[in-house]
């Protein structure tokens, strides 16, 4: 059986040494947070602000049925891996510090915080890619 890190269908966005995936198993994180992180961490190298949007979409959603986050010990035991996965991910990034805020507030399950700073980065990437239109989140 072949790696399925070792390949990827459709695109090459997912081109981190640390995978996603591999770091959501390891968190056992629910589908909202999953869903949420894979949306904010990508939207640069993908859809732009559609990606950020759903993301907002599936913390509204996360918030509205009160999902838990992940568990505290598991956060604190993989926190390395969990920098090594950011860095890895979106050091390129100019919104490096929006992106951060977002996916560890999800991660902790504080979808309030989590909003914020994802509408944050939803106004401030609109703002760099169309001066003319401030896009923010309904």
């Amino acid at each position: 059986m072949t790696d399925p890190n070792a390949y990827q269908i459709g695109g090459n966005h997912y081109r981190s040494k640390i995978q996603h995936w591999d770091v959501m198993a390891k968190l056992r994180a629910n589908y909202f947070i999953g869903c949420t992180t894979k949306y904010i961490i990508r939207f640069e190298d993908k859809n732009g602000l559609e990606d950020i949007a759903k993301a907002i979409h599936f913390l509204n959603k996360a918030d509205s049925v009160k999902m838990p986050g992940v568990a505290s010990w598991r956060l604190w035991l993989h926190r390395n891996m969990i920098d090594d996965w950011l860095a890895s991910s979106i050091a390129h990034s100019h919104f490096y510090e929006d992106i951060v805020i977002t996916v560890n507030c999800t991660l902790i399950g504080d979808y309030q915080y989590a909003l914020g700073a994802a509408n944050e980065l939803l106004y401030s990437y609109s703002a760099a890619t169309n001066p003319t239109h401030r896009y923010t989140y309904q």
